[in-house]
Formats: C-alpha cells, sequence, structure tokens
C-alpha cells in the first residue's frame, strides 16, 4: 500500500535539527513502512536526519510525504499529526 500527501511546514524553524528528529524518531517506529519526503527535486528517507535537513525546507515550504508499505495508512495519519503540531515545538 502507499500513501501519499502534500504537507506544509508551518513550524518557524521549518524542517531544521530538532524537527527532522522528531521525523526521524517517527519514522523509525514504521519498520515495515518507508516514508519518503521530497521537496522540489530533492528526496529524502525519512529515517535520516541529515537527509531531511539537506530538503532545506523552511517555513512555508511545501514537501510530498510518501508512506509505503504495510502500515502506510497509520505512518502517514501520524506525520501529518507531527506537521500539524508543528513538531511540538513552543513558539
Amino acid at each position: 500500500m502507499s500513501v501519499r500527501r502534500t504537507i506544509a511546514v508551518t513550524n518557524k524553524k521549518g524542517l531544521h535539527a530538532r524537527a527532522s528528529r522528531r521525523l526521524a524518531e517517527l519514522a523509525l517506529n514504521y519498520e515495515s513502512t518507508r516514508i519518503m519526503v521530497r521537496r522540489e527535486e530533492d528526496e529524502a528517507d525519512a529515517r535520516s536526519l541529515m537527509d531531511l535537513m539537506m530538503l532545506g525546507a523552511g517555513i512555508g515550504s511545501d514537501v510530498e510525504v510518501e508512506a509505503r508499505g504495510p502500515q502506510a495508512e497509520e505512518a502517514m495519519a501520524e506525520v501529518e499529526k507531527l506537521f500539524a503540531a508543528k513538531f511540538y515545538e513552543d513558539e
């Protein structure tokens, strides 16, 4: 199964180190489901903190997130929740 969504980055600092770490930790919880994040022509495995940071996704950026695997829907719901909560950062 594959689920794809376009999600806006709305936290002030974008996908910086702390936000990327939270997304990577979430992705690591889904061993049998691969989560990929794309911005423009760049793509990152959500399990890789460095790959996520290299996307340069700042506030206002749109990223395309794709989850593939048996837990794709559940993983995508958690990713959307994390983005909606602005990565649980105090702003």
